[in-house]
C-alpha cells in the first residue's frame, strides 16, 4: 500500500472515529481548523492536513519537486548554485520499500570521471592545517583556524549579509539547527567566552558523512587543544548539566578504539553525545560509527583527507594560513560520490518515509489533545482513544509499529525523532525494492546530464576582516553543467580587468566582458562596419539612487532565464522599472575613434518610422560635452530617451538627462576590479531609495510575522493558559518570532501582533525596521567577483 495513502487513510479513520462518540466536539474542532486555515494555516501543517483528510480520505499528498530548482542571480554568481547542483540534496523523494529486492551492489552510481589531480599538482606548493589528517576523505569538512572569528563572522553575516540577501532574494526560514545540534552533542554556546575559545583551542573542524542536517545526520566536532585541562573542565561542566536535564538520560563510559569515551543518550536521540579526550586531541560526536572511523583515521589505519591529491591541489589554490583564513569548507570528489551513491540516497529516502509516518502520528497526538484537552500517555492509549473497534485498533498498531510517543512528540525506536533521525552512516543497505532501484537509476540518468565529464570538488574560504568579511569559492577545476556552460559562452573563458568609474549616489555597478561575437545585439551594421568590430565587449551597468515609485524583483528574471523560459511580462516590468530608476550603461570601445564611430553608426540606424514605433536622434551641448539623445516612442504613448556621449574610448548612455549631466559634472571615483562578471552594491550610498527599501523590507517582515497567526491560534486552542510562543517552542521546537519585535496575543479570541496587527487590520512600523537595518545601510560595499580560471570557477564575495 502506498505510504502516503496508508497514512491518509489512518488519519481519516482516526478523525472519523472520534466523530462517532462525540459529533458535536468534532464539529467544533473542524470549525477551529477552518479558522486557522483562513489565517493562512499553521507552521505544523496540522490544520490543512486534518481538514484535507476529513474531506477526501483517498487524496494523496503532493510532494512534487522540480527536477531542476530555480536559480537566482545570487545563487548563480556566488557559487551557491554550483554547490546545490553538485550535492543534489533537494531531489530525494520517498519510495516504496516493499516488494522484491535488488542488491545495492548492482546499482551503479554516476559514471563521472575524477580529474588527474596528481598531474595537476606538479610544481605547486601545498599548505594545509594539521586537522585535515584526522578527517576521512569522503566526508564533508569544515575547518576553523579561529573559532571566535568564525562566530563573529556568523554574527556579521546574520546582521548585514542576511539583510542584503533578504533584499534581493526570498527571505530564508528561521531555523534552530545550530542550537539543536549543540544540544544533541551536550554543548552550550557561550558568546561571552569567545576569547577563551582561542586561548584553549588551536584549531577545530566539523565533519559529517553526508549533508542532511535538517533531518538529522552524524555530526562530529574535532578539536586540537592548547589547554587540555581547561577544555576538559568546561566540557565536564556542560555534560553534568545535560545529564541531569531529563529523567531518561543514560550516562555510561565505553572503550572505543582503545580510548575511553563518555556517552550521554536519550531514547529519541535528542541527546546523543560521544566524548573522547586524548592528549591535546578531542572528539565530540553524535554517532558511534562516526567516532570509530575518526579514530581509525587518527591511528593511520585508513587514509585521510590530507592524503588526497585533490585536497592538496585545493590547498595549493587556497594555502592554509590563519592570517588569510578563519574558516574553510571542503566538498571532496569522494564526498560528492558518496552523497549520490545508491546506499546513501535510498537510505535517506527511507528516513524520509519514517519521518512522514512520525509526522502523521504527531498530528494524531495533537488531534487527541485538541479533542480531549490532554495528551495521550502512549501510542497504545492514543490508538485506543480513537479506534472504533478492535479491527481498526489493530490496523493503527500495524501502521505505526515501531513508533513511540513522548508527550506530543513521536519517535521511531529504530530511527529516532524528527530532526534527530539515525544517521545514514549507521544504516548499511544490502538490498532495496524494485521501485527504489528504479528511482535511483532515474536519478543517475538526470545527474549524468549535468556532469558529463568530471566531478568537481568545491572549496570555500572565509575571513572576517577589520572592515567586514570575505568569502572565496572555488569549484575545481570547472563544473560541467548547462547553466555555467552558457554563462561561459557569453562571458568568455578568461577574466578581464574592469575600470569602474562612479559618482556619488550610484548604488549598484555591474560589469562583465561579453563575447560580442556570440551576442546578437552587437551584430548590427552601419556603413558596412559591424559594431562588434568597434567594441572590446567590456560592458557596465550602473544604477543611480532615486526614489522609485514601483519595485522590480530582479531575481525572478534570472529564475526564468535559467529555466529557459521567455516571459514578456518580465521584460515589460524591467522597462517600466527603468522609467522610475535612472540607469547608466557604459561600453568600452577599442579606441576613441571607435567610440565616436559607434555613436555615428547608431545615429544612422536609429531613424525608424512605423505604425507602432518611431525613433530619431539629436545633439546638444553640456559643460563642453556633446550629448547625443536617442528618442524612441512606442505606439505614440511611451517615450524613452537615451543620453549618449563619449569619454576617451568609453561610451556612456543614461536613461535621464539629469543623470547624464550629474555624471559629467560630478566628482568621480575609479576602482580597478578583475573578473568575468562582477557586481558592487553600496548600501551607504542609498539615500533617496532608503525609504522605499525600508518599506519593502517592512512589508516582507509584516507578511512573515502575520503568517504565524494561525500557529498562534492553534497554540491558544491546544495549550490554553500557556504563553503561546513559548508553548510552541517547548513542544515543537518552533517559536513564532518577529525580528521587528512585538508580541502575539489574542484579542476577542483572534490572534494579533502588537507591531503588525492582523490580516484584516494590518499596520506597519517603519522606524523599527529601519533601526534593524542600520548596520546594513552603514555598509560601504558588498562586492561579488565571478570568474572562470584555469583552476575552475572562482568567486569572491566581500563586504566593507
Amino acid at each position: 500500500m502506498n505510504i502516503r495513502l496508508m497514512s491518509l487513510s489512518v488519519l481519516f479513520v482516526a478523525t472519523s472515529l472520534t466523530a462517532a462518540p462525540d459529533a458535536k466536539r468534532m464539529a467544533k474542532v473542524k470549525a477551529e481548523l477552518e479558522a486557522i486555515e483562513r489565517l493562512g494555516g499553521d507552521r505544523l501543517g496540522y490544520a490543512e492536513s486534518i481538514l484535507r483528510f476529513l474531506q477526501d480520505p483517498s487524496a494523496e499528498e503532493s510532494e512534487g519537486r522540480r527536477l531542476r530548482p530555480e536559480a537566482s542571480a545570487y545563487d548563480l554568481f556566488s557559487g551557491a548554485l554550483a554547490i546545490r547542483e553538485s550535492l543534489q540534496t533537494d531531489t530525494i523523494a520517498p519510495g516504496k520499500v516493499n516488494g522484491s529486492q535488488v542488491p545495492v551492489s548492482t546499482l551503479t552510481g554516476p559514471e563521472t570521471k575524477s580529474h588527474d589531480f596528481k598531474t595537476m599538482l606538479k610544481g605547486r606548493k601545498v599548505q594545509a592545517f594539521p586537522m585535515a589528517a584526522q578527517v576521512p576523505p569522503d566526508w564533508f569538512y569544515a575547518h576553523f583556524s579561529s573559532l571566535s572569528s568564525a562566530l563573529d563572522l556568523a554574527d556579521y553575516m546574520n546582521t548585514r549579509g542576511g539583510a542584503f540577501y533578504n533584499r534581493f532574494s526570498v527571505a530564508p526560514v528561521e531555523t534552530a539547527l545550530k542550537k539543536r545540534i549543540l544540544n544533541q552533542l551536550a554543548i552550550i554556546e557561550n558568546k561571552d567566552a569567545r576569547i577563551f575559545y582561542d586561548a584553549v583551542i588551536e584549531e577545530m573542524a566539523i565533519v559529517s558523512s553526508d549533508f542532511f542536517f535538517s533531518m538529522g545526520t552524524d555530526v562530529s566536532l574535532i578539536f586540537r587543544l592548547r589547554q587540555k585541562l581547561v577544555f576538559e573542565a568546561t566540557m565536564n561542566t556542560y555534560r553534568k548539566q545535560f545529564q541531569g536535564s531529563a529523567p531518561d538520560v543514560k550516562a555510561e563510559v565505553m572503550t572505543v578504539g582503545g580510548k575511553s569515551v563518555h556517552v550521554l543518550t536519550t531514547p529519541d536521540n535528542r541527546l546523543r553525545s560521544y566524548y573522547m579526550l586524548d592528549d591535546n586531541f578531542a572528539i565530540i560526536s553524535n554517532s558511534l560509527p562516526a567516532l570509530e572511523r575518526l579514530l581509525r583515521v587518527k591511528a593511520q589505519k585508513e587514509p585521510s583527507l590530507a592524503d588526497m591529491d585533490e585536497f592538496k591541489y585545493m590547498r595549493s589554490v587556497y594555502p592554509a594560513d590563519a592570517a588569510t583564513e578563519d574558516g574553510f569548507f571542503y566538498f571532496s570528489d569522494a564526498f560528492i560520490r558518496r552523497l549520490v551513491s545508491a546506499g546513501v540516497r535510498i537510505s535517506e529516502a527511507r528516513r524520509m518515509t519514517t519521518a512522514f509516518k512520525i509526522a502523521n502520528l504527531e498530528k494524531l497526538a495533537l488531534l487527541h489533545r485538541h479533542l480531549y484537552g490532554k495528551n495521550a500517555e502512549s501510542s497504545a492509549e492514543l490508538f485506543k482513544a480513537i479506534a472504533k473497534d478492535k479491527a481498526q485498533l489493530a490496523q493503527l498498531n500495524r501502521d505505526f509499529a515501531g513508533l513511540e510517543m513522548r508527550g506530543l512528540r513521536a519517535y521511531s525506536t529504530e530511527m529516532g525523532a524528527l530532526g534527530f533521525l539515525k544517521p545514514n552512516l549507521e544504516s548499511a543497505l544490502k538490498s532495496v525494492s524494485v521501485a527504489e532501484a528504479d528511482n535511483y537509476r532515474e536519478f543517475v540518468r538526470r545527474y549524468s546530464q549535468f556532469w558529463r565529464e568530471y566531478f568537481d570538488p568545491i572549496g570555500i574560504r572565509f575571513k572576517k576582516t577589520a572592515s567586514g568579511m570575505k568569502a572565496e569559492i572555488c569549484i575545481l577545476p570547472l563544473i560541467e553543467n548547462s547553466i555555467y556552460e552558457n554563462i561561459k559562452r557569453i562571458l568568455g573563458a578568461h577574466p578581464t580587468n574592469h575600470r569602474i568609474t562612479t559618482i556619488e549616489g550610484e548604488t549598484l555597478s555591474l560589469a562583465a566582458n561579453l563575447q560580442v561575437a556570440n551576442t546578437r545585439a552587437f551584430r548590427r551594421k552601419a556603413d558596412g562596419l559591424e559594431f562588434i568590430d568597434l567594441l572590446t565587449g567590456n560592458v557596465q551597468l550602473h544604477v543611480l539612487d532615486e526614489n522609485p515609485t514601483i519595485d522590480f524583483e530582479s531575481g525572478i528574471v534570472f529564475q526564468e532565464v535559467t529555466r529557459g523560459r521567455a516571459r514578456p511580462d518580465l521584460l515589460a516590468g524591467a522597462a517600466a522599472w527603468s522609467l522610475f530608476h535612472p540607469l547608466r550603461i557604459s561600453l568600452e570601445a577599442r579606441d576613441k575613434d571607435s567610440a565616436e564611430a559607434l555613436i555615428y553608426g547608431l545615429r544612422k540606424v536609429s531613424r525608424v518610422t512605423s505604425r507602432w514605433q518611431s525613433s530619431f536622434a539629436y545633439d546638444y551641448q553640456y559643460s563642453g560635452k556633446k550629448i547625443t539623445v536617442f528618442v524612441v516612442n512606442i505606439a505614440g504613448v511611451i517615450t524613452f530617451r537615451f543620453h549618449t556621449w563619449t569619454d576617451g574610448n568609453q561610451i556612456h548612455m543614461t536613461t535621464t538627462r539629469d543623470y547624464a549631466e550629474r555624471f559629467i559634472a560630478g566628482k568621480k571615483q575609479t576602482v580597478m576590479r578583475r573578473g568575468s562578471a562582477l557586481g558592487i552594491y553600496r548600501p551607504n550610498q542609498v539615500v533617496r531609495e532608503k525609504a522605499a527599501m525600508v518599506q519593502g523590507n517592512t512589508e516582507a517582515m509584516q507578511q512573515s510575522c502575520l503568517a504565524h497567526l494561525g500557529t498562534v491560534k492553534l497554540a491558544a486552542l491546544v495549550f490554553p493558559g500557556e504563553d503561546m510562543a513559548t508553548a510552541m517552542e517547548k513542544h515543537y521546537g518552533i517559536r513564532p518570532y518577529c525580528p521587528a519585535g512585538g508580541n502575539y496575543s489574542l484579542k476577542g479570541g483572534a490572534p494579533t501582533h502588537s507591531t503588525f496587527g492582523d490580516h484584516d487590520a494590518a499596520r506597519a512600523d517603519f522606524t523599527a525596521v529601519e533601526a534593524l537595518l542600520a548596520d546594513f545601510f552603514n555598509t560601504q560595499e558588498f562586492s561579488v567577483q565571478f570568474q572562470f580560471t584555469p583552476h575552475g570557477i572562482m568567486t569572491e564575495v566581500e563586504t566593507k
